[in-house]
């Protein structure tokens, strides 16, 4: 919108919005998310559209959850030499070893009917074991030396849903590509994490 400038409320009320140029204009609704859509769907890759608002809901935890998502998509702002980014005693930082991908894993109870969605969540609790062994070894590791450790990346099969899902995504999500990759609370309580860890650094 453009509008002249008013020199009075009066003016204002009388001239200065017959003087202005509107130009609507629509605000595509998947530039809208929540933390499903976001983080599990990444719609905003799939239409090729900029975020306007990411509302972290449709995810787990509270405060230090959602905090934690916005920071590990860079849509935070912590002062880069803040505590945050640099600890007492240091960051430890490690790679997971990746689970293997069935061929057509994004497919299955979908377009090969062979496999069901019990199929697909036995494969996905069995990776998210494998993967959450090595960070017990690394957690282990940071407490030893008193660092801080980073989050790995992960790699999620299916999607954490509070309610009946449909072939591992949450109902009605029919773009979601599998395996993606994880945020922390699709597999675990990321504050129980925060407490207990700085309880041992506290302690060690």
């Amino acid at each position: 919108m453009s509008c002249t400038c008013c020199t009075s409320a009066q003016e204002a009320n009388r001239v200065c919005c017959a003087a202005c140029v509107w130009s609507p204009a629509c605000l595509h609704h998947q530039s809208f998310l929540h933390s499903y859509s976001y983080s599990v769907m990444q719609l905003h890759k799939l239409s090729k559209t900029h975020p306007f608002e990411v509302h972290m809901v449709f995810g787990y935890g509270q405060t230090d959850s959602k905090v934690y998502k916005l920071r590990d998509a860079g849509l935070g702002h912590d002062p880069p030499d803040s505590e945050y980014y640099n600890p007492p005693g240091g960051l430890l930082s490690f790679d997971l070893v990746p689970p293997q991908v069935p061929a057509g894993f994004s497919g299955w109870a979908v377009e090969d009917l062979s496999y069901t969605e019990d199929d697909m969540e036995v494969l996905h609790n069995r990776a998210v074991d494998q993967q959450l062994q090595q960070l017990y070894h690394a957690l282990g590791l940071a407490l030893a030396l008193n660092r801080t450790l980073l989050l790995p990346a992960m790699t999620c099969f299916c999607a954490r849903g509070w309610f009946p899902n449909d072939a591992c995504r949450l109902p009605g999500d029919t773009l979601s590509t599998l395996p993606f990759r994880c945020t922390g609370d699709q597999v675990g309580r990321l504050c129980r994490l925060k407490a207990r860890v700085w309880h041992g650094l506290a302690a060690s």
